[in-house]
């Protein structure tokens, strides 16, 4: 009898070193998950995670219910993502490609609907990628936009309490783009030698909106910590940043797609902000469209021997 080459549309052999990686979600063990049908199961604790549409769901426990991001918004952020995402991060992936060493484990945290994982794929053929997210419509998209790449799309949150359903020291890079994940979450993850890469956006980024919406309308993260010390404090031997300012032109209609689906603006409501965005077109546009800042940040942690712990 034949043996089977997938299992739920993931490949065989991408399936069987994704399980080796993980733990359970429930009880945290680091025993092998055990297959059963359509499902995994814990050996410890007889925890059960269902595998559909290509989607291993880890979902702890503590996020029964949550479903996160509309397909709505993940048809949107997927639209947008296939236009623009392989030049705005053009400095990320040149990173990624000094980092990424042959047969690397990376685990795409917060991938979305899983384009960047699947550009890195096609760079890096013989990596591993565990591509997660919270959200089962992102998750899906991922799996569509990575079809036949070694990716396993995993749904996830990226937290620290609970931890993510991975084993310590698993993988060579933890990435994260535009998503939060906790610095000794990642150090935990990380092989000795590994690195942790954050890829965001520098405080200058779209400053536009704000100067015409006002701050009191935009949507921040705060960070308690400095990231470089951030990292420090985790255990990382070394630290670094890195940032790009530049001038690009945009459609509006990229501009809306973006204010749609991403956390920039507090109550974004197209109709109503109509006159705000006019604004925009009046203050910064021209015949090629409206100039707009970008700022691409770039923050990466070494877990190397000079690191406390393993």
């Amino acid at each position: 009898m034949a043996r089977k080459r997938e299992v739920d549309n993931i490949e065989l052999p991408i399936f069987e070193l994704g399980i080796r990686l993980m733990a359970c979600a429930n009880c945290q063990s680091v025993a092998e998950l055990k297959l059963q049908g359509d499902q995994l199961q814990c050996r410890d604790c007889s925890a059960v995670y269902k595998i559909a549409n290509g989607v291993l769901d880890l979902m702890p426990p503590s996020y029964k219910g949550y479903q996160g991001d509309s397909a709505e918004a993940a048809a949107l952020r997927d639209a947008h993502n296939r236009q623009t995402l392989y030049e705005d991060t053009v400095h990320c992936r040149n990173l990624l490609d000094q980092l990424i060493r042959p047969k690397a484990q990376v685990l795409d945290a917060g991938c979305g609907t899983g384009n960047l994982a699947r550009i890195i794929s096609e760079s890096h053929p013989d990596a591993t990628i565990i591509a997660t997210d919270v959200s089962f419509a992102m998750c899906r998209l991922a799996v569509k936009n990575c079809y036949g790449r070694p990716v396993m799309v995993v749904r996830t949150p990226t937290t620290k309490n609970p931890p993510m359903p991975f084993r310590n020291s698993v993988f060579d890079i933890v990435l994260n783009r535009l998503a939060p994940m906790d610095p000794e979450e990642s150090f935990r993850l990380l092989r000795l030698g590994g690195y942790a890469v954050e890829s965001g956006f520098g405080d200058a980024h779209w400053q536009e909106v704000e100067e015409v919406f006002g701050k009191d309308r935009m949507i921040t993260f705060p960070r308690a910590r400095e990231p470089k010390e951030a990292l420090f404090q985790a255990g990382f031997g070394e630290a670094e940043s890195h940032s790009w300012r530049f001038t690009k032109t945009r459609s509006l209609r990229e501009i809306l797609t973006v204010l749609r689906y991403a956390p920039i603006l507090h109550a974004f409501n197209e109709t109503a902000d109509e006159p705000l965005l006019s604004k925009i077109e009046v203050l910064y546009g021209d015949q090629d469209g409206i100039r707009m800042t970008e700022e691409e940040l770039l923050i990466i942690g070494r877990k190397s021997s000079r690191t406390r712990g393993g």
